[in-house]
């Protein structure tokens, strides 16, 4: 099925070109010839840089965390209960801002 979209239709568009394009499979094909098969090489390989290794490790630790610091999250639940927790509204409206217009 040919979806129309702001008039164009693959099978009877223009390119820059001034060429009417065809379908998208069929474009350039007679400029193409058939792929090799790939062929394996024992030689091939590759190498990590350090820096690639040193991610690696650090996303596989990232990974073992959890999603939320569940002693956080009951501390701040605690203090709140308790009456403990202050808000500083000043200092929170100043990083709003800082945080919507930086």
């Amino acid at each position: 099925m040919v979806n129309d979209i702001n008039g164009l239709n693959p099978t009877t568009a223009q390119s820059s070109t001034g060429k009417k394009a065809g379908r998208v499979d069929a474009v350039g094909a007679e400029n193409l010839t058939p792929a090799e098969p790939l062929q394996e090489s024992a030689a091939d390989s590759f190498e990590l840089s350090s820096q690639a290794q040193l991610l690696s490790q650090l996303e596989a630790k990232i990974s073992e965390l959890p999603d939320v610091d569940q002693d956080r999250v009951n501390a701040l639940r605690d203090a709140i209960d308790k009456g403990q927790f202050e808000i500083d509204s000043f200092s929170l409206a100043q990083d709003i801002v800082n945080f919507e217009f930086k």
